[in-house]
């Protein structure tokens, strides 16, 4: 029996082949409906929704097995184009390569044309700029500048006179028409500097004769003031000023300006020589009187005392000179007397001092003492408490070491040794009984190998006695055999 062969109509056109081909996947379209419908209202409702879980992750195995499905079938329907495809652009580039030395060929015949057609513009187009640029210069040398689009000139001397050349014109006038404007231009220009310079020559020459005459009448000036100047400054080197840069000073801080020297008329000179004359006595009895309290200051201070800005007074001890009352007023006699009396007083209270601190000395020797004393009796100090201690046994320092008398402190050591002897000796005992526990518990802790092994060894370290019989001898030797084999 023969079946029948049904011929599918050729394709017409490449997106009727294509439509063919993509009908295929429109036969899912219902039944992606179908999934929709069962799938997207599923949900997972909390953590113990164990048979919600249970449906979407079945439900996602299926989507990812459908889309893994569809991707195959594209492969499978899009393998013949790509081969198409293929071929076709290997046969274009095949052709392409037979023609390429033709195109190769043909475009570099045109270029060497195009090439020296582009060089020929553009010396055309340099020779042109650099023209303009010549002529640019040539215009600014005649005296013209630009002003916005143009060159412009305008005279000083009348205004109405001017000059203006557009910029394009440089590249339009030829080379006759443009060298009539710039020599033009240049003779104007030249004319307005010579004009210009001869009334600056005028009055070159009028300023001149006025800074003549004005010289004249300042020099004579100058010399008046260097005559006034000569006399007044004699006046002030005789009453002991010193001139300086811009002054004259007196060693008493007394300053009268050169500019006063030489502006002052008569009568506001001999009014500042009295005062100046007034100003220096004032300050050599102010001198004189600081020299004297500077003098009994080193004399205080000599003695030994020091200022006091709180009181305003020289002390030392119970040593008191006021500054105001005492210094700065008492009279030469009365001065004499209270020095006396202040170098009495400071003999005494040195003479008392040494004898404090002699005292002071030997107390601190006797405590160092007692605290050497109780440090080689194995005490140790402790700072921050200030207590010496061993043990149980505590010497204060302040209230002991530094207060008790010596029979107390002879009495306190004595009994600190008894107490230290009996701290050592339990500390000893302490010490043995600990070995004792230590070693027991040692030997508790090794196996009876290793006890056995201790054992022998300990044999071993005794000296051997020396036998003279022969059965003493044999012993011995069967004794050490028998440890040897132990070793």
């Amino acid at each position: 029996m023969l079946t029948e062969v049904t011929e599918t109509p050729i394709a017409k056109s490449f997106d009727e082949l294509v439509d063919r081909q993509l009908v295929k996947y429109e036969e899912v379209i219902p039944a992606v409906e179908e999934l929709k419908k069962e799938y997207l209202s599923l949900t997972i409702a909390s953590l113990d929704d164990k048979e919600g879980y249970e449906k979407v992750s079945k439900g996602l195995r299926l989507m990812v097995r459908k889309r893994n499905e569809i991707d195959e079938k594209r492969k499978e329907l899009k393998a013949d184009a790509i081969r198409y495809g293929t071929l076709v652009d290997d046969k274009a580039k095949e052709y392409t390569a037979l023609i390429a030395p033709i195109e190769a060929h043909l475009r570099s015949e045109k270029e060497k044309i195009d090439g020296e057609k582009k060089r020929i513009e553009e010396e055309k187009e340099l020779a042109k700029q650099k023209k303009i640029a010549q002529r640019h210069q040539q215009l600014l040398d005649a005296g013209m500048y630009i002003l916005n689009e143009s060159y412009f000139w305008q005279s000083k001397i009348d205004p109405t006179q001017d000059e203006m050349l557009h910029r394009l014109n440089l590249e339009t006038y030829d080379d006759e028409k443009f060298e009539l404007y710039r020599a033009n231009v240049e003779r104007l220009v030249n004319a307005e500097k010579e004009t210009l310079r001869a009334e600056e020559e005028k009055r070159r020459q009028a300023q001149k004769k006025i800074d003549d005459e004005k010289k004249a009448l300042e020099d004579e000036q100058r010399l008046m003031k260097q005559e006034r100047l000569n006399f007044r400054s004699e006046i002030l080197e005789i009453l002991g000023f010193v001139r300086n840069e811009n002054s004259f000073t007196h060693s008493l801080n007394v300053a009268i300006s050169i500019d006063e020297i030489e502006t002052f008329n008569s009568t506001d000179w001999q009014a500042k020589l009295t005062t100046v004359k007034s100003d220096i006595e004032h300050k050599k009895q102010e001198a004189a009187h600081k020299e004297k309290i500077n003098s009994r200051y080193t004399q205080l201070t000599t003695l030994g005392l020091r200022y006091s800005s709180e009181y305003d007074a020289f002390v030392s001890g119970s040593v008191n000179v006021d500054n105001k009352t005492e210094i700065c007023l008492l009279d030469d006699a009365q001065w004499t007397y209270l020095i006396n009396k202040v170098t009495n007083a400071i003999e005494e209270e040195k003479k008392a001092e040494i004898k404090r601190q002699q005292e002071a000395e030997a107390l601190l020797k006797k405590q160092n003492d007692r605290r050497a004393e109780l440090t080689s009796l194995g005490l140790f100090y402790n700072f921050q408490s200030q207590i010496f201690t061993f043990e149980t046994i505590n010497v204060d320092n302040k209230t002991q070491v530094e207060l008790l008398n010596d029979e107390e402190w002879a009495l306190l050591v004595t009994k600190v040794k008894k107490e230290i002897e009996s701290a050592k000796e339990r500390i000893a005992e302490l010490k043995k009984q600990k070995e004792i526990e230590e070693e027991k518990e040692r030997l508790e802790n090794l196996s009876e190998k290793q006890r056995f092994s201790e054992y022998l060894s300990k044999l071993i370290e005794v000296p051997t006695p020396e036998f003279k019989t022969a059965k003493w001898k044999q012993q011995l030797n069967n004794l050490q055999s028998a440890i040897n084999q132990f070793k």
